[in-house]
């Protein structure tokens, strides 16, 4: 069983939507500290503090998402030392490059299965100056998903990306490739990240 961590110190760059929807793809538990809105997304949630997560025994958890809030309480260090991947969601502006840099770097001397994911692109050149900034850092692998109302849409409707594509057929086509569109569309992207992730645990 693999567990999987989905945090930035900034809030608003799409932690929980990534958090819920990975959790929905890989058929796992969320543990969370903020009882925002992930448990009416997602049933199997159990909002706990950073602290009482960190004393659970991760060998007998099943596969797990840990959606950390926009705050990090004690026991963040031994949480992300013994997970099986860290999703580190990314925004292209300087206050959210800055202190995601600053996390990154943290988090990179306690696990070395990164992963950047660049959020709310709404140009090639935003994931490209991601990539650039953390060239340095020994990153697994980097994902983009541009800006798109798909996720705050499902999430108000209280589903995941694929219930709420699956609740009217319309919708696929609407958020998948146009014709003659160049760039990856918004379920393309989702599906490279997620296919990913589901290689990595075994899934």
């Amino acid at each position: 069983m693999s567990v999987i961590a989905v945090i930035n110190r900034k809030g608003g760059l799409g932690k929980t939507p990534i958090a819920i929807n990975t959790a929905k793809a890989t058929n796992s538990i969320i543990l969370t500290n903020d009882d925002d809105v992930v448990e009416v997304v997602h049933k199997n949630t159990k909002v706990m503090s950073l602290k009482e997560i960190s004393e659970l025994d991760f060998g007998s958890l099943p596969n797990t998402v840990i959606d950390f809030g926009g705050f990090i309480e004690a026991g963040t260090t031994s949480i992300i030392e013994r997970c099986d991947l860290v999703v580190v969601p990314v925004v292209n502006n300087i206050s959210s490059l800055k202190r995601s840099v600053n996390a990154v770097d943290e988090l990179s001397q306690l696990n070395k299965n990164i992963i950047i994911v660049a959020t709310m692109t709404t140009n090639k050149a935003d994931f490209e100056n991601i990539k650039k900034v953390f060239k340095d850092f020994n990153i697994k692998a980097f994902f983009e998903l541009k800006k798109t109302e798909l996720f705050n849409n499902s999430l108000n409707k209280g589903l995941g990306i694929e219930e709420y594509l699956n609740s009217m057929p319309i919708l696929r086509s609407a958020y998948g490739k146009k014709k003659n569109q160049k760039t990856e569309s918004i379920l393309e992207q989702w599906d490279k990240y997620i296919t990913y992730i589901k290689n990595e645990i075994g899934e």
